[in-house]
C-alpha cells in the first residue's frame, strides 16, 4: 500500500483523494506558478484512461478514518477542529500528476502480469498548508490515524478474501 501526501496551501481541511487524472495539467499552475505541457500526461501514458482510481475500498477507508478520528479527541486534543473531506480532484498538477503516475505504474504492472488485476493500492491525502507547529502536529496525528485506518481496511479485505478462498493447506477431500 502506498500513501502519498501533498500540501494544499489554499485549503483548511484534509482531503482524501479518490482518483487522479492523466491530463489537464496545462490549465492549473503549481505553487511556484509552473505548468506541465498539455501533452505530457497522454505522452507518458498513451494507452491508459483519463482517470484512474485507487483499488482500495475508498468509501471503507474514508468511513473508517472519520470514525477513528471521532474516537481520538480524548487522546489527542489537537484533533478538536479537524475537517476531513472526500475529493475527486487532486489539483490537476503536481499532486494529481504524482498520484496518477503511481496508479499508472500499478496499471502497467497489471498488464505485465506482475500484480493482480485491478490492484492499485495507492491513496493520496492532501493536508492543509498551514505551517504552524500546532498544524504540523495535527497533520501528524491525522496521518497516523489514516495509516491505521488503511491497515484496518486492508485486514478486513484479507479476512473476506480468506473466507471466500480455500487455504492452500485444505484439500478438496476434507
Amino acid at each position: 500500500m502506498i500513501l502519498h501526501l501533498g500540501v494544499a496551501p489554499d485549503q483548511a481541511h484534509f482531503s482524501l483523494e479518490r482518483q487522479a487524472h492523466r491530463g489537464g495539467y496545462d490549465q492549473h499552475k503549481d505553487m511556484e506558478n509552473h505548468l506541465l505541457e498539455c501533452e505530457d500526461g497522454p505522452r507518458y501514458w498513451p494507452d491508459l484512461p483519463d482517470e484512474l482510481q485507487t483499488s482500495l475500498n475508498f468509501d471503507d477507508v474514508y468511513d473508517t478514518w472519520r470514525s477513528n478520528l471521532l474516537r481520538t479527541p480524548d487522546v489527542s486534543p489537537e484533533l478538536e477542529r479537524v475537517v476531513v473531506r472526500q475529493s475527486e480532484d487532486a489539483g490537476h498538477f503536481i499532486c494529481d500528476f504524482m498520484y496518477y503516475a503511481m496508479l499508472a505504474e500499478y496499471q502497467k504492472r497489471r498488464k505485465d502480469a506482475q500484480c493482480a488485476a485491478e490492484e492499485r493500492p495507492v491513496i493520496f491525502l492532501h493536508i492543509p498548508g498551514e505551517g504552524t507547529a500546532g498544524h504540523i502536529k495535527q497533520g501528524l496525528v491525522v496521518t497516523r490515524i489514516l495509516i491505521r485506518s488503511l491497515a484496518e481496511c486492508w485486514m478486513r479485505r484479507m479476512e473476506v478474501y480468506e473466507e471466500t478462498h480455500d487455504s492452500p493447506e485444505q484439500s478438496s477431500d476434507d
